[in-house]
C-alpha cells in the first residue's frame, strides 16, 4: 500500500516493524520529514543503569505534552501512545550548523544570538531543559527548537536548575574547537544582556565560586581532556572578564 494513501498512524505500526531494534530515526511521510522515538531497548549490563526505560519514555511523553501546553519552543508532537512517538523534524542541529560554517563568522553570531535568546525565553517561562547542549538545539527558518529534554533535577530550586542549564549550555560551547573563546564571549555578554539581573548575578557567583579550579588546571591544560579543558575555557572567559 503507498504511504500516500495510508494514515501517518498506519505508517508508523509499518516502520515500527521495520525498526523495531532502532530506538530513533528520521523519516519522511507525504513530503514533510519526521522523527519516530520509541523505548529503548537495554541489554547486560545496562539494565542496572537503566531499569525502567519504558516508564523513563512515558514520562518523556508527559515531559513533551507540557511543554507544548506551556507553547515552549519544541518540535510539534504529532502522534504518541505507549510505544512510540513522532516529532516533527526541527531542522540541523545549532552544533552541526555552527561546525559546517567556521568562516560564516556572522551567521555564528546570529545562531549563538539566538542560541541564547532562545534559552533565556525558556528560563523567563520557567521552564528547565536539564541539558541545554547546542547538539539538543535545532534551528528551524530562523528558530531555535530544544531536543531531549532531561529528566527533571532532584533539586527543586528554580533559580538553581536555570543556573545549571546555563552552566551546561556554556560548557557545551566551550567543548567545541569549531567555536572560538571570542564566540563564547560574544555568546555569553549577549545572555548577561538580556538575562534577569538577579539570575546573572546568581550564575556569575556560582561561576567564580570555582576560580580555584582554574588556578589548580592553568599548569596542565596543555595535557587536559575535552570535558576539563572546557571547563578552563569558561573560567579562563568569565574571569578575564571580570
Amino acid at each position: 500500500m503507498s504511504k500516500d494513501v495510508i494514515s501517518l498512524n498506519e505508517y508508523a505500526q509499518k516502520l515500527l516493524t521495520e525498526h523495531k531494534d532502532e530506538r530513533v530515526f528520521q523519516f519522511n511521510f507525504q513530503g514533510k520529514l519526521f522523527w519516530l522515538k520509541q523505548p529503548e531497548h537495554v541489554h547486560g549490563v545496562f539494565r542496572l543503569l537503566k531499569p525502567h526505560p519504558k516508564e523513563s519514555f512515558l514520562k518523556e511523553i508527559e515531559r513533551l505534552k507540557f511543554f507544548s501546553s506551556k507553547n515552549a519552543p519544541i518540535p510539534k508532537l504529532v502522534l504518541f501512545d505507549n510505544n512510540f512517538l513522532i516529532l516533527e523534524d526541527g531542522g540541523e542541529t545549532v552544533s552541526h550548523l555552527l561546525s559546517e560554517n567556521t568562516d560564516n563568522l556572522a551567521f555564528k553570531k546570529e545562531l549563538l544570538l539566538n542560541s541564547v535568546k532562545a534559552l533565556n525565553n525558556l528560563h523567563k517561562s520557567d521552564l528547565i531543559h536539564g541539558r541545554p547542549a547546542i547538539r539538543d538545539m535545532t534551528w528551524d527558518n530562523h528558530r531555535i527548537l530544544f531536543i531531549d529534554f532531561e529528566v527533571s533535577s532532584m533539586n527543586k530550586d528554580l533559580q538553581w536548575q536555570k543556573i545549571r542549564d546555563m552552566a551546561i549550555f556554556f560548557h557545551g560551547l566551550c567543548r567545541k574547537d569549531f567555536i572560538s573563546d571570542e564566540e563564547v564571549k560574544y555568546a555569553i555578554e549577549q545572555y548577561e544582556k538580556i538575562c534577569d539581573p538577579q539570575l546573572w548575578q546568581a550564575f556569575v557567583q556560582f561561576i567564580t565560586k570555582y576560580k580555584f579550579i582554574y588556578y589548580l588546571l592553568t599548569p596542565i591544560k596543555s595535557i587536559m581532556g575535552t570535558d576539563l579543558m572546557a571547563v578552563y575555557r569558561l573560567l579562563h572567559i568569565i574571569l578575564k572578564k571580570r
